[in-house]
């Protein structure tokens, strides 16, 4: 019988190797998608089979550490994921509306960080990758299946990590609780200089921030405040305080356009917008780093946003005074 070509065998071997490849990186995908601990399919499970949630947890990281569910009416849920824009939040709620799991709502807290407001499209951040989390685990029909937001794999070196974390080497995944809150941001585990960096975050926030896109924020508010409004949702709209050292180095003139904006925004649609940014009730011991609460600053926060909801919810259904009739 004759041999191959040299040529042949050499196609024979790439195919074989690609084959070989392929196969290795599938496995790894499934193990990633099945075994590394997932907040994002934490959260998806606990509104899609848990109770019904009365409250709902919105934003960024600042929400996803600095608010604690179990502090708030329950049953209460977070959805707040790291560096999630407003436009995220609105396709969480559209997608749990869709699916009938928004019949019992009825407080929704919503983060506004100084950046939320000139927040871009979150395809268009070198954070893209985030929005593999969303298509994969929380059923957001987004992007396409066969897109670079369809495969853990498409991110290598976040992919990388997680296999990692799966194998035991290197930091364990991203965790949160059974309600959807961040765990890790403890006082114990932050670094002695947790403040000495928020100079330079608040620079790299200064110059992210895209001012031209105030206006496509403040609709998209919009339409959370309207789809909390449908289902008889309060809205409590609130910015987390920061660090000194960030405060210092923040834009005097974004940080003026956000708070104008926000301030518009809630006497407009009736809101509360709660303004802690330099709130000085909160101090060092309620920092994991300059730009984020730790649990102690969670429970602190989580708090005043409950005192909040009380006081609104005790306005809303105490009798209304009548007129008095003046006597003859």
């Amino acid at each position: 019988m004759k041999k191959p070509s040299p040529i042949i065998r050499f196609m024979l071997r790439t195919a074989l190797f690609a084959l070989i490849v392929g196969c290795l990186l599938g496995a790894g995908e499934w193990a990633v998608r099945r075994y590394v601990p997932n907040p994002y399919r934490t959260k998806a499970e606990r509104m899609e089979h848990g109770p019904m949630p009365r409250s709902i947890v919105l934003g960024n990281s600042h929400s996803y550490y600095g608010v604690r569910p179990d502090m708030l009416p329950a049953p209460a849920v977070s959805l707040a994921n790291v560096s999630q824009p407003l436009a995220y939040d609105l396709e969480l709620l559209r997608h749990y509306e869709a699916l009938g799991r928004l019949d019992s709502l009825r407080f929704i807290v919503a983060q506004v960080s100084f950046t939320s407001l000139f927040d871009k499209d979150f395809e268009d951040t070198p954070e893209w990758y985030r929005c593999i989390n969303y298509k994969l685990y929380m059923g957001l029909d987004r992007h396409p299946a066969l897109s670079r937001y369809g495969f853990e794999l498409a991110r290598p070196g976040v992919y990388g990590a997680k296999l990692k974390s799966l194998a035991g080497i290197g930091e364990a995944a991203l965790l949160c609780d059974s309600l959807g809150f961040g765990l890790g941001y403890t006082r114990e585990r932050r670094g002695e200089a947790w403040a000495s960096n928020g100079a330079d975050i608040s620079a790299y926030h200064n110059a992210g921030a895209d001012t031209t896109r105030v206006a496509a924020n403040i609709a998209v508010l919009d339409s959370i405040v309207a789809i909390g409004r449908r289902h008889g949702a309060m809205t409590l709209l609130f910015t987390q305080p920061e660090w000194t050292t960030y405060r210092s180095a923040a834009d005097p003139a974004k940080l003026a356009l956000m708070q104008r904006s926000m301030k518009d925004f809630a006497a407009t649609h009736g809101v509360t917008w709660l303004d802690l940014y330099d709130d000085h009730r909160f101090g060092a011991d309620d920092f994991y780093d300059a730009d984020h609460l730790n649990t102690d600053g969670a429970t602190r926060l989580t708090r005043l946003l409950a005192e909040r909801i009380r006081a609104e919810e005790a306005a809303a259904t105490s009798p209304k005074q009548q007129p008095q009739v003046p006597t003859q």
